[in-house]
């Protein structure tokens, strides 16, 4: 009798609530499925076989910086945007990485006049970050908008720089 109710309450009550549920929540399983397959491709992009060589990807002095960011800065700037930024003095380097040193770059993203959708035009800009030649990391990002629909960009960036080899000690 009670594997009776069991079934009953089975397929009169659970089975309906739980397909009304699934039908409810089908859109996010679609894009958790979705992300599941951009985490895949991120990772196969990022996978060791599509590096560059990684020393080839440190610059060995400011002024190496200089000449990737003005580079960065004609490509942002074909996409309706200004880029300014200004180079901080390279750190010392940690005790536990004594060959790699950072240069950090204060930057700020702002559309041209002549920019209709700056967000959009954004949202394109902000990879060209990340497909540099040399070692380029954004560290931080804080966009600022207002009623009138003014958009900015404030970045922090860092190079990491290939430290000069310690002359042996005579």
């Amino acid at each position: 009798m009670l594997t009776v109710l069991l079934l009953l309450w089975q397929h009169l009550v659970h089975a309906p609530q739980h397909t009304r549920t699934l039908a409810a929540y089908s859109p996010l399983l679609g894009l958790e499925a979705e992300l599941a397959q951009l985490r895949e491709s991120a990772a196969a992009l990022s996978a060791p076989e599509n590096k560059t060589d990684s020393s080839s990807a440190l610059i060995l002095n400011p002024q190496e910086a200089f000449t990737v960011l003005e580079e960065l800065k004609a490509k942002i700037g074909a996409h309706a945007w200004q880029f300014t930024y200004q180079l901080g003095e390279p750190e010392d380097p940690a005790p536990e990485t004594p060959l790699l040193r950072s240069l950090r770059v204060r930057a700020k993203l702002t559309p041209t006049p002549q920019s209709s959708e700056s967000f959009q035009q954004l949202m394109q800009v902000l990879p060209l970050f990340s497909q540099q030649s040399k070692r380029l990391e954004l560290m931080r990002l804080t966009l600022r908008a207002d009623e009138k629909e003014n958009l900015q960009a404030d970045l922090n960036l860092r190079f990491t720089l290939h430290a000069p080899t310690p002359a042996p000690a005579p």
